[in-house]
């Protein structure tokens, strides 16, 4: 008997002397400790998406995830596609199969920004019919206000207004008197705490709307903290605290703190700063962190800390996010998060992730060396060998 446990005593510390060239040695960093680990579930066309092109994410009443892309619109049950076509008489040269604005107009009915126009979307007949009064103008943006009215950005034509009541469109342009805007292409729309309209514009900045007097001011780039980064608008968001946020093509990410009456930038060129200058998607999910969407990853700003972090594609780890090209930020009544992407389909996420940190094989120098793991071993508090096998 006092041989066999001499012999099993021995066969341990063989073992532990043979794997120890093979393990990786796990420190339980700040970083893990916080819950900071995101990993990304991907949906795209091997999973029945009529296309990887994600421009804009939305959440019906009935609970189904609506995705617009390049190639129609994508509902989701959380189980399969069913994909729609914009069109009320379908053509393979018609142009508004390419989503790019999608807008709750009330319980069942869906606003639709296409390239040939604005559309309605009868979530209970699953038919469309087009606003004509628009014509085929490309609809980039479009906005609900508090007050029920409808607003949409488009192309060429500047902006519209709806008037529900009174069934009727108001058209703002530039050099248009009393409705006259900076600019006629309009990208996005967002509304602020006291009721104006910010009117993104893809050249000319920011103009702010009153919509009571009609009263417009431009915001443009420059110097002081009373302008911003650059003239061609992206993003427009409200955060929290009644803030605006705007992201831009070339000056990174601008934000309008309305107690300090004040522009704060981002930009590039800091090891914790802002991965990439183009930003096209913002989404705050509490008052702690914003996430922005850039083409060089998704961006989460600590905002006590000032700091970004950055996530970005791995193609050897299949829990990255699958493009680094962001566009769209959503979040589920569920409490995820959808992240859509130019050539990665959609992304899905939960904050905080299931409770447990996931370490697995990336190829990466510092990580796992392979994909089973036989036993582990606590060295001390927060340090662990893991006998695995190596992947060839």
């Amino acid at each position: 008997m006092k041989y066999k446990e001499t012999i099993l005593l021995h066969d341990v510390k063989l073992l532990l002397k043979m794997i120890s060239f093979l393990l990786l040695l796990i420190v339980c960093t700040c970083n893990i400790v916080c819950g900071q680990q995101v990993l990304f579930r991907n949906y795209s066309v091997n999973n029945g998406m009529s296309s990887n092109t994600v421009w804009n994410i939305i959440q019906d009443d009935q609970g189904y995830m609506w995705f617009g892309t390049k190639n129609g619109l994508n509902r989701f049950d959380g189980h399969t596609f069913k994909v729609y076509q914009a069109q009320t008489n379908p053509s393979p040269t018609s142009g508004n199969s390419f989503v790019h604005s999608i807008c709750r107009y009330d319980s069942t009915r869906f606003w639709i920004g296409t390239e040939d126009g604005l559309y309605v979307l009868d979530l209970v007949k699953e038919q469309f019919s087009k606003i004509k009064v628009l014509g085929s103008d490309i609809i980039f943006s479009i906005l609900r206000d508090n007050k029920g009215a409808m607003w949409v950005g488009t192309r060429s034509n500047g902006l519209y207004k709806y008037d529900a009541a009174k069934n009727h469109f108001s058209n703002y342009r530039k050099g248009a008197g009393s409705r006259s805007i900076s600019h006629n292409q309009i990208r996005r729309l967002q509304q602020d705490n006291d009721g104006n309209i910010w009117i993104g514009t893809f050249g000319e900045g920011v103009d702010v709307l009153n919509p009571a007097t009609g009263l417009v001011r431009n915001i443009k780039s420059g110097n002081t903290d009373q302008h911003i980064s650059s003239n061609f608008i992206l993003s427009l968001y409200k955060d929290l605290r009644g803030n605006i946020w705007i992201g831009t093509l070339s000056g990174g990410l601008n934000c309008w703190l309305k107690d300090q009456q004040r522009f704060k930038t981002y930009k590039t060129g800091s090891p914790n700063g802002i991965s990439d200058n183009i930003v096209r998607a913002i989404y705050q999910p509490d008052a702690s962190k914003l996430y922005v969407g850039t083409e060089k990853g998704l961006n989460v700003l600590d905002i006590a800390e000032d700091k970004f972090r950055h996530y970005t594609n791995n193609s050897n780890d299949p829990y990255s996010i699958s493009d680094n090209a962001v566009y769209s930020i959503y979040p589920d009544k569920e409490g995820g998060i959808w992240v859509g992407t130019y050539f990665g389909g959609v992304n899905y996420f939960t904050e905080g992730g299931p409770g447990f940190n996931f370490y697995y094989h990336t190829g990466a120098a510092d990580g796992l060396s392979g994909k089973a793991v036989s036993c582990f071993l606590e060295d001390k508090p927060g340090y662990f060998w893991l006998a695995q096998k190596m992947v060839d």
